[in-house]
């Protein structure tokens, strides 16, 4: 007979073990574990109430809201291919027309500057609509023709850069989210009864087979902390012991 007195849970912390892979959440901000089922009832005779009711199906799922973003979760959420090294990256500048020209202070990749309504050129002397560029070991430089823009003008610029040791992730169309097992584990205090704030214990749900949602949520506002989601599938777990989970509570030395 197990035990029935109640504990105080604090937000989880989840360990998704997926092959030879481990990816961890230890910093949630919130978690929530919920199911649900469908179920065909059975109808006869006079009576307005079911006869029975036969659980068809059952939806359970794990969303938890990391307050830390993770590349390995997002590999994780993606299935996508990471890596580190150089990598091009787009950025963008205003920068002030000084002598019918700006100044970039990068170097750029060749080919990769825009700036709106015009286009590249490699001619010495740009004409009105055009623009050439001569990158240096330090800088770049765009020229526009003399009558494009008035000195103390700010133009806008985009280019790309090589950078090394990016970390990267590719996804391509034929890449699905990981999946495997999964340990939610939650903090467990002291009885309501007891005046203490200290962890006592730990309450693990195992999931044997889970699925990761390519269900990507990365939320924030202005000068505040962005948020970060992940959902997991709860699926048949296919053992021959039948078992899809187990829920241990576990106390401290």
């Amino acid at each position: 007979m197990l035990i029935s007195k109640g504990y105080i849970i604090d937000a989880p912390k989840a360990t998704l073990y997926s092959g030879d892979d481990v990816a961890v959440i230890s910093t949630a901000k919130s978690g929530e574990l919920s199911a649900k089922s469908d179920s065909l009832k059975i109808n006869g005779g006079w009576d307005t109430l079911a006869l029975a009711e036969i659980a068809t199906t059952t939806d359970m799922e794990v969303k938890l809201v990391d307050a830390q973003w993770k590349f390995s979760m997002l590999q994780t959420s993606t299935g996508g291919t990471g890596t580190i090294g150089k990598r091009d990256i787009d950025m963008d500048n205003t920068l002030e027309v000084k002598t019918n020209s700006i100044t970039i202070p990068r170097v750029v990749k060749e080919k990769t500057v825009v700036v709106s309504g015009l286009k590249e050129v490699t001619t010495t002397t740009p004409l009105k609509g055009t623009f050439k560029v001569t990158i240096s070991p330090t800088e770049t430089i765009v020229l526009f023709a003399v009558d494009e823009f008035v000195d103390g003008t700010f133009v806008t610029v985009g280019y790309k850069v090589d950078v090394d040791k990016v970390e990267s992730l590719d996804v391509t169309s034929l890449d699905v989210p990981a999946g495997g097992r999964l340990i939610l584990e939650y903090p467990v205090y002291g009885n309501i009864n007891k005046n203490t704030q200290d962890v006592i214990g730990y309450l693990q749900w195992e999931f044997y087979k889970v699925a990761v949602t390519p269900e990507i949520s990365m939320g924030g506002s202005y000068k505040t902390a962005s948020e970060f989601g992940v959902t997991f599938k709860v699926l048949a777990s296919e053992r021959d012991d039948k078992k899809n989970y187990s829920v241990k509570l576990f106390k401290l030395a």
